[in-house]
């Protein structure tokens, strides 16, 4: 490859989307010989980097001054063409978005995943709640800040979710009571 290159690179947010983040990306001369399609690559989006993997290449970009990718994580493609084009086809016959059914072909080690972290807002477990409400506050509370899926591993019996749920709803009804209170003393009779 001579001169400048560009590249359709799907973005793998750690965020749920309806649509597939495919944006173009130019491609640094020195990374040039490593970048192919189905490689993954590190790009900047808003104020993060990312990664993403090659769908395309191409010697024009589509839209004006774009950014450059930052590297290369491994110049051996993850998926290969027919996986690629598998993807594609399932895209299109099953009205998928592009970025879901490539997901779905990676190792799990790769696939980019959202994690929840939970913070606990209090230092003492409410007197009154029970269960597994209860069960996931303490182990917030005395183990600091957990990610969804450490919480799940420690609490076993514990359906964290559903807790989660729950913790949620009671921290809104109680956020909204505050505010009814403060409304109700500011608007007092004169």
């Amino acid at each position: 490859m001579t001169g400048a290159m560009y590249a359709q690179v799907l973005v793998f947010q750690p965020i749920r989307l309806r649509k597939s983040l495919v944006l173009d990306y130019e491609i640094p001369a020195a990374l040039q010989p490593h970048v192919q399609r189905g490689v993954l690559v590190v790009v900047p989006l808003r104020n993060r980097l990312l990664p993403g993997m090659v769908m395309a290449l191409s010697e024009t970009p589509a839209v004006p001054d774009i950014r450059a990718i930052q590297s290369v994580l491994d110049p051996t493609p993850v998926l290969r063409e027919p996986m690629l084009e598998l993807a594609e086809w399932m895209s299109r016959e099953f009205m998928a978005p592009f970025h879901r059914c490539v997901q779905t072909m990676l190792p799990p080690e790769m696939r980019p995943q959202a994690y929840l972290r939970l913070i606990p807002l209090v230092t003492q477990v409410p007197a009154g709640l029970e269960g597994d409400e209860a069960s996931l506050l303490r182990l917030l509370i005395t183990r600091g800040p957990q990610t969804d899926a450490q919480a799940r591993r420690k609490l076993r019996q514990v359906d964290v979710r559903h807790a989660r749920h729950i913790l949620q709803k009671i921290l809104k009804m109680h956020a909204a009571l505050a505010g009814m209170s403060a409304r109700s003393v500011s608007t007092g009779r004169t």
